[in-house]
């Protein structure tokens, strides 16, 4: 079974998807952002990816999300996890985006590089050309420094386009203007989702036509109104609004719902190898349609032996 989805989700199971292949051929300028973007080219074969607010249609199964794109072990939110996570085999990259001094916006979760890289300082007062030649630590790894340098949004995106994975962006600095005109630019709409955290976030995101968005729920009243939403194809279920008549509810109108566990009690049960895991039977028993989580491998194989995937 475990093959058989990993193919799946690398596209190499003509059963996957209604839509077929096709050969096209791009060719892109240099970034459109300032500062010293190298110029990017997506690769040539190009397959089409099922547009995120269909992907319902395709889903008998538990999705993973990768927490920063899967850093088990490659640093996060690397170019190298997001292979590592294609190679895996799951459903949703997590990442998170900053913005550099010359506008650049690159994929880094924390304000400053002095924990993920060997260098130090504020990556709103850096220019792209000296974060790019930061080296990324591989914290997984006791903080060993790797050859992984920090990608900007663009290289990312361009690196899974047309791949059957899809991007979830956490805006970390707010610059949703020029997430958005990047994901425009490289043509991803489909294969992006935007994760709005307060419904100032979303009346931002809302403004832009084509972008979907994933907003978190916490009360019953957010939970209605984001459920009515044609932009929202997930809904991020938080504190009393994860129960099952929510799962079953949104599953009804044609929408996924998103259960983070990083850090939580879940995560904890799946790295301890126990025998007994009634946090983790409680999750899929309200059976959210995608689970974030550090540990996309160890929660692949517990769905597995609950049938789930």
């Amino acid at each position: 079974m475990k093959s058989f989805l990993i193919n799946i989700r690398k596209g190499c199971c003509p059963a996957f998807s209604r839509l077929f292949v096709i050969a096209l051929v791009y060719c892109y300028g240099a970034c459109s952002s300032s500062g010293d973007n190298p110029e990017i080219k997506p690769p040539i074969n190009i397959e089409p990816v099922t547009p995120i607010d269909e992907f319902y249609k395709e889903l008998n199964f538990t999705t993973i999300a990768a927490h920063r794109c899967y850093f088990r072990t490659s640093p996060e939110n690397s170019l190298a996890a997001i292979e590592d996570a294609l190679e895996l085999g799951i459903e949703f990259l997590e990442t998170d985006t900053q913005t550099t001094a010359d506008g650049v916006v690159v994929l880094f979760h924390d304000s400053t590089v002095d924990r993920m890289t060997n260098g130090s300082g504020l990556v709103a007062n850096m220019n792209f050309g000296n974060l790019s030649n930061l080296k990324l630590k591989n914290n997984r790894n006791g903080g060993v420094l790797t050859e992984e340098t920090i990608p900007t949004l663009e290289q990312a995106l361009l690196k899974i386009r047309g791949r059957n994975i899809y991007m979830h962006l956490e805006v970390k600095d707010k610059n949703f203007s020029e997430v958005v005109t990047i994901i425009k630019k490289v043509e991803m709409e489909d294969q992006v989702v935007v994760f709005a955290d307060t419904r100032d976030d979303y009346d931002i995101l809302d403004t832009f036509v084509g972008i979907f968005i994933d907003p978190v729920c916490r009360t019953s009243e957010e939970f209605n109104f984001y459920l009515n939403r044609t932009n929202t194809p997930i809904l991020n279920l938080a504190g009393t609004q994860f129960i099952a008549n929510n799962t079953q509810t949104a599953k009804n109108n044609n929408k996924l719902t998103w259960r983070g566990i990083t850090g939580k009690d879940e995560d904890i049960e799946l790295i301890s190898g126990a025998t007994s895991t009634p946090n983790l039977n409680t999750l899929i028993a309200i059976d959210p349609s995608i689970i974030h989580t550090d540990y996309a491998d160890l929660l692949m194989a517990y769905l597995e032996s609950k049938d789930k995937r």
